[in-house]
């Protein structure tokens, strides 16, 4: 074929209908991994016992988590999240998100974890109908899909995670709520520690 008829084929596949061409990706612009990590710490790994790790969590729940803040308005927990979250594009979210996930989780802080809160994580309370949290986030707490990962995580933070969800407080609990609504405090104290020694 002649070169000036590939040109001819060349112009007639680029604007035939249907026809798609893989893009470049977007690159992930460094300023806004940087606001990120102004509060989450370097590569996720969050100094402050208040604010999560997220280094090495789940690309779909930080997703969903980015998605939820930017729809909040009015005075929040998470205010500074929630102004950053409403101003990331949403072609751009699923690249941060992985980013994140993609960083290494933070290795144990406690060599000591509590035998209490492992057998309720693992086994649940069954004779107070309390299923085994590791039901829905994994034997070792590494979380699936949209589902978040709280090996590591700041005991301070899942405590307060939970505090919520008792109290009917996280919109989007669903059966979290029935799961953890007759979880005692020193229950509850008993699975975080566990956790964060993961």
């Amino acid at each position: 074929m002649r070169h000036c008829e590939w040109l001819l084929v060349l112009i007639v596949a680029i604007n035939w209908p249907g026809v798609a061409f893989a893009q470049t990706p977007e690159v992930l612009p460094r300023s806004l991994v940087g606001n990120c990590e102004a509060c989450h710490g370097r590569e996720g790994n969050s100094k402050s016992h208040l604010i999560p790790r997220i280094n090495g969590q789940r690309p779909h729940y930080i997703v969903r988590r980015l998605d939820q803040l930017g729809e909040m308005t009015g005075r929040s927990r998470s205010a500074v999240s929630v102004a950053h979250a409403a101003n990331i594009a949403d072609r751009l979210k699923s690249q941060l998100a992985q980013y994140f996930a993609d960083r290494v989780p933070t290795p144990a802080e406690k060599p000591y974890p509590s035998s209490r809160g492992a057998e309720i994580y693992r086994h649940g309370i069954p004779d107070r109908k309390i299923a085994p949290c590791s039901t829905c986030h994994g034997i070792n707490g590494e979380g699936d899909g949209p589902i978040p990962r709280l090996a590591g995580q700041h005991q301070a933070y899942l405590k307060i995670r939970l505090d919520l969800l008792t109290g009917f407080i996280l919109p989007d609990g669903g059966a979290m709520h029935l799961a953890v609504e007759t979880v005692t405090p020193a229950e509850v104290d008993a699975i975080t520690s566990y956790l964060a020694a993961q």
